[in-house]
């Protein structure tokens, strides 16, 4: 989600602070410089993946210092510029994305975030939804399933109606039908954030 904390004016100000603290600060974490390479190297090179990337990667080491939410904002201001392209490059490359749930769930609070209209923001939200609900051995959800309950909520917090979320809901039990313990997890915690949504 959005970083809540109040940017330096003054830093702001440089449109090339966002990339000078990534690779001076944020690159000196390793968890952070190994998820970022991996993504870069699996994904087509384009300035609107570049940017996803940093996003994802820089979730593992946020703070709530001014250096950093001023880094955040010019972040976000420039995901914003390239929101169209990350839409496409999200969809293009879904099979990528969603093979690490961490950085799945980071792709769904990006789209949150994004100036995108209604439909294409329920699109990219129902990647999440109209999977299969895995569920563990010992019959605990998967972090992967945990995912569809995050695209739910966000959903709804961008006031998405039933109706845009409905294609996707009818695909998920689609998904899942032929795992009963997996489809009843999943209608209920479409049940949860959907009430309205009447079960066929």
């Amino acid at each position: 989600m959005r970083q809540s904390g109040i940017p330096n004016k003054e830093l702001q100000s440089d449109p090339t602070f966002f990339r000078t603290y990534f690779n001076n600060k944020l690159m000196s974490f390793r968890e952070v410089s190994t998820l970022y390479s991996e993504l870069i190297k699996n994904l087509p090179p384009s300035e609107a993946n570049e940017l996803m990337s940093m996003y994802i990667a820089e979730g593992l080491r946020r703070s709530d210092n001014v250096d950093f939410n001023t880094f955040y904002f010019q972040l976000h201001d420039q995901l914003n510029l390239h929101a169209d392209e990350i839409y496409n490059q999200v969809l293009e490359n879904q099979t990528i994305l969603k093979s690490d749930p961490f950085v799945f769930q980071m792709v769904l609070n990006m789209t949150a975030t994004l100036d995108l209209p209604s439909n294409k923001k329920a699109q990219l939200f129902g990647l999440a939804i109209q999977q299969k609900f895995e569920l563990q051995a010992n019959g605990e959800i998967s972090a992967m399933a945990a995912n569809l309950a995050i695209a739910l909520i966000l959903r709804k917090g961008n006031g998405l109606t039933t109706d845009l979320v409905r294609p996707f809901i009818q695909q998920g039990i689609i998904a899942n039908q032929g795992n009963p313990k997996a489809l009843n997890e999943f209608l209920v915690r479409v049940r949860t954030y959907y009430p309205d949504y009447e079960i066929k």
